[in-house]
């Protein structure tokens, strides 16, 4: 670990002069279980991203984020996600909108620090989306079946064999005590676990309902990562692993474009609950924040920390597209046979979303995000008070150690540490809503009646390198104040946020909530958090009826692929 810290440590000094590096330390590689590679527009992507060290195949704990894309015959990206990775697992769902047009696309997931070994080691899956909207779709539709079914026999593979009815397993997990089930029917799934290394490890499972339909072969754990190697590689634009969560850099400079070192730099996510941060610039004017935070909100403010911020300006770095190279991309067409199913399909994907109110998933409860100064601070609720209107008023008569110093050249708020201690020139941390606040004529003049609680740290606070006399953080009924500083010191910028975890939508019919609402589920189940140790899963089957693949995929503990799946019927 040591070892990985000093050399992270080299990069970080070296990366301004961009010279060339070489290692073999801690390279990555991505693995992304997904629910189908044949998806119509309306319909959800369902994925997992595995993030793995390629030297031991577990789970890496270097990255904290990786990205999944998709990307289209143009080498456009239509789609773009960020997903949190909680030691080398992620999850998330794309819901794929009716204005996209039908075609081959590739699904691609990296990890930032992977980008230094280019594209050669990404993961890449090729995937179909059919928009049965979309008026001309010539360019999808074979204009010879005949032709296209002897050649499809060739370039494409089924996902898995429709004519069999039991097990494809290297493992035998999954295990059923009847191969066929009613509509609506409770579905127990036992795992039988014969290896004791099975079972802590990370899994995902999916339930889908098959089409008989040549689509893309969906790669598996087993034999997705032939591609992958280990390489001595040689870095020329160095970028740095997120190893503490998503990096937001950038630099200061002055009005001669000379870097300003040691400057304090604030990020704020403001709201309700906000997320406040303060960093300072190295010797070359950089800043750099990690945020392994949840947030709730894509916008943010980065500024400069300092009495002379108005002769000093700040560079947000823009981050680095994906170069994607000229992909191969699946030639998939579709028959005439395969445009009947295809109908069916989405006449039964819109009756779904047509009942989308009551088959909602939910965000999964994540830890609030709490000040940074949280047990310090005494809380003033200002409603248990006599309201007064000015900020000021609402300070000389509810805060008793906070006061207003009235100045020719502007008033300035103080916070008093100890009673006998001789007033210090030296500033509080002022915040409005998470937004750090320099002007304190803009502090106190908000409404007191905006305010619905004021929190008071009274003890000397060093955040960064900056030292503050106390802080007066307060926090507005709505959650969204806006601030009016302007200049070239501060910066609002919209953020690209990781993917909020969720729970997804399972009816229970033995509760007899949903026996009202039609069920034309294709997708039965998606669970990316599957645990073994549980011994069993219970799912419900759909009024839907046919052939359903229940795809398990992920890893040991020890980095062995587990890959399993079973066919059920539902008739």
């Amino acid at each position: 670990m040591k070892k990985i810290i000093l050399f992270l440590f080299f990069i970080s000094s070296t990366l301004s002069s961009q010279h060339t590096v070489a290692t073999d330390i801690a390279q990555e590689k991505v693995f992304v279980h997904f629910n189908s590679s044949l998806i119509i527009t309306g319909e959800n992507i369902y994925y997992k991203v595995y993030c793995l060290n390629k030297s031991n195949n577990q789970l890496s704990r270097l990255s904290k984020i990786a990205y999944l894309e998709i990307v289209n015959s143009d080498l456009k990206t239509v789609f773009k996600h960020k997903i949190k990775l909680e030691y080398g697992v992620g999850y998330g769902n794309i819901f794929i909108p009716t204005n996209i047009p039908s075609g081959n696309y590739k699904l691609i997931a990296y990890t930032q620090w992977m980008k230094n070994e280019g594209n050669l080691n990404t993961f890449k899956n090729d995937i179909s989306i059919i928009n049965p909207f979309q008026k001309n779709q010539d360019h999808i539709i074979a204009k010879n079946d005949s032709i296209y079914n002897k050649t499809s026999k060739i370039d494409y593979n089924l996902q898995y064999p429709l004519a069999l009815k039991n097990s494809i397993t290297n493992n035998k997990i999954l295990h059923t005590v009847k191969s066929s089930f009613k509509p609506r029917e409770a579905i127990k799934v036992e795992f039988h676990l014969t290896d004791k290394d099975l079972i802590h490890g990370n899994y995902s499972l999916s339930v889908s309902k098959i089409d008989s339909l040549a689509v893309p072969e969906v790669l598996k754990t087993i034999n997705f990562d032939e591609s992958y190697r280990i390489t001595t590689t040689r870095y020329q634009n160095i970028f740095l692993p997120e190893l503490r969560g998503e990096i937001i850099s950038g630099k200061v400079i002055n009005f001669q474009d000379q870097p300003i070192s040691y400057a304090n730099v604030s990020l704020s996510i403001p709201g309700k609950e906000y997320l406040v941060k303060i960093a300072n610039t190295n010797k070359d004017g950089n800043f750099f924040f990690n945020i392994d935070e949840y947030y709730q909100h894509e916008n943010a403010i980065l500024q400069i920390i300092d009495s002379n911020r108005d002769s000093l300006k700040i560079i947000v770095d823009t981050n680095i597209a994906f170069k994607h190279p000229n992909y191969n991309f699946s030639k998939f067409r579709i028959t005439k046979k395969d445009q009947e199913i295809l109908l069916k399909r989405s006449v039964a994907n819109q009756v779904e979303n047509a009942y989308i109110d009551a088959k909602l998933n939910t965000v999964d409860s994540t830890e609030l995000l709490v000040p940074f100064y949280k047990s310090k601070e005494v809380i003033y609720n200002l409603d248990d008070y006599t309201r007064f209107p000015t900020m000021t008023e609402t300070i000389v008569e509810i805060l008793p150690t906070v006061y207003v110093r009235h100045r020719k050249n502007g008033n300035t708020v103080h916070v008093r540490i100890y009673e006998d201690r001789i007033d210090s020139e030296v500033l509080p941390l002022l915040m409005i809503d998470g937004i750090v606040i320099q002007n304190h004529e803009e502090f106190l003049a908000l409404s007191a009646n905006a305010v619905s609680k004021v929190e008071v740290v009274n003890a000397t606070y060093i955040y960064g390198n900056k030292i503050y006399e106390g802080i007066v953080a307060l926090r507005t009924k709505t959650g969204n104040y806006k601030t009016y500083t302007d200049g070239d010191f501060i910066k609002k910028i919209t953020l690209f946020k990781p993917q909020s975890l969720k729970n997804y939508f399972q009816p229970n019919y033995s509760k007899n909530q949903f026996e009202r609402i039609p069920d034309y589920r294709y997708q039965l189940l998606w669970d990316p958090n599957l645990n073994l140790s549980d011994k069993n899963i219970t799912f419900y089957a759909s009024d839907i009826k046919g052939d359903f693949i229940m795809s398990l995929e992920g890893f040991t503990a020890s980095g062995k692929p587990v890959s399993e799946v079973k066919i059920i019927t539902i008739e």
